[in-house]
This record gives structure tokens, sequence and C-alpha cells, in this order.
């Protein structure tokens, strides 16, 4: 998990004296991250999912908390929730630019952008 962490060294001489030595590190907080999977092209109207599969962590402690998720659907970034999907609506014909976030417990984020063509 991030945050500060002690290491300890314990060096020995040849008469067997030893000495140890502390040492504070700061380990960095990785963001998730998964498969942003979207529908490239659809029907004018139809809607469409947008979702963030097989979300992983470096940090086994952020895995086991669970991840957050938020989706634009290309009109702003929606609220962070535990559902890995959302289903956008349905647009007029063109390009829709559409993003996905996954979020761990300790606000690491990863953004997936990708484009719609309608």
């Amino acid at each position: 998990d991030s945050g500060p962490v002690l290491v300890t060294v314990r060096i020995f001489d040849k008469d067997d004296g030893y000495r140890d030595y502390h040492k504070y590190f700061h380990v960095l907080n990785l963001p998730p991250w998964g498969y942003f999977a979207v529908e490239r092209t659809v029907a004018e109207g139809q809607s469409f999912p947008l979702s963030i599969l097989n979300a992983r962590d470096a940090s086994q402690a952020d895995i086991e908390a669970g991840f957050e998720y938020a989706f634009d659907c290309g009109d702003g970034l929606s609220e962070f929730s535990t559902s890995s999907s959302v289903v956008c609506p349905g647009r007029d014909a063109g390009v829709v630019w559409v993003t996905g976030v996954v979020r761990d417990k300790d606000g690491g984020e990863r953004a997936y952008n990708a484009s719609v063509t309608v």
C-alpha cells in the first residue's frame, strides 16, 4: 500500500558485531488499470455501453477494497460509483468523445478516452 515504510538493515562485521540502520521510504500510489471496452461505431439514436473490465492494482489492499468508476458519455463526467459500466443514451450522427475513469481507495486514478462514431 502507499505511504511511509520503515526499512531496517543490520550489518555484521567479521567479529559478529553489528549495527542497525533505519531509513524511511515513501511508497508512491500507482493508479489502477483495466480494459476500457467501447463500441466504436453505433447507429444514430442507439444507446451504447462503456465499461472498464478486469480492473487491477499493484496494491493488494487496493484490490481488496474495490474500485470506483466514473464515465463521460460526451456530456460530462459522472459521479464516482462502484458500477464498472454505464449505458450511454443515443446520439445524433457525429463523433462522440467518451471517457472512463477507475479510482482506487487512495485516490489514484487512471482515465481512458475513446471516440464513438454515430
